[in-house]
């Protein structure tokens, strides 16, 4: 009985390492066919050497992708924030010196309202947070906001205004 269970084992085993290291077949796959069951068209990928499919990104500009207009895209965008804080300080100093917006310490987005008096516009919000004592202010831009930021150049350059404040506040209050 021990043998035949040797047997029986041993040849198991021995048809296990039979199937198990026998050549595996290549398995072929309709490429044109799965691509087009993806709604993939022939200029939207590409396929490896090894056989892998590589999708193309679609060429959006990064706007259209981030859903942010055309302006934050252009080179001078750093320069127009810069504006937008000078704005922003001015006024504070104006209105309540204790505001303070500095680049290192706010939280600054360009923001498009759903609703509002400014419905439909981009708005740009920076909060200003120093030490516990947060300081707010929107901001409206003066300038077209779905052109390149590389158009203001001059303007940039005799540091004209290119906001106006439509809501501060230093902790809550408007000011």
């Amino acid at each position: 009985m021990m043998i035949d269970l040797r047997k029986g084992i041993f040849v198991g085993l021995l048809t296990f390492v039979i199937i198990g290291c026998s050549d595996l077949e290549p398995q072929v796959i309709d490429i044109e066919g799965a691509t087009n069951n993806a709604g993939l068209a022939s200029d939207e990928y590409e396929v490896n050497d090894n056989g892998s499919i590589k999708v193309k990104a679609p060429e959006e500009p990064a706007a259209v992708a981030t859903n942010q207009p055309l302006a934050v895209q252009g080179d001078n965008w750093k320069y127009v924030i810069s504006n937008a804080l000078m704005i922003a300080d001015a006024h504070a100093v104006a209105n309540n010196p204790s505001a303070i917006y500095l680049p290192q310490n706010s939280d600054i987005n360009l923001i498009r309202q759903v609703g509002g008096q400014y419905e439909g516009e981009h708005l740009l919000t920076v909060v200003n947070d120093n030490k516990g004592d947060i300081s707010y202010v929107q901001l409206r831009p003066l300038f077209d906001v779905n052109e390149s930021s590389d158009l203001l150049e001059e303007q940039l350059d005799n540091e004209t205004p290119l906001w106006e404040v439509t809501v501060a506040k230093y902790n809550g209050k408007e000011f």
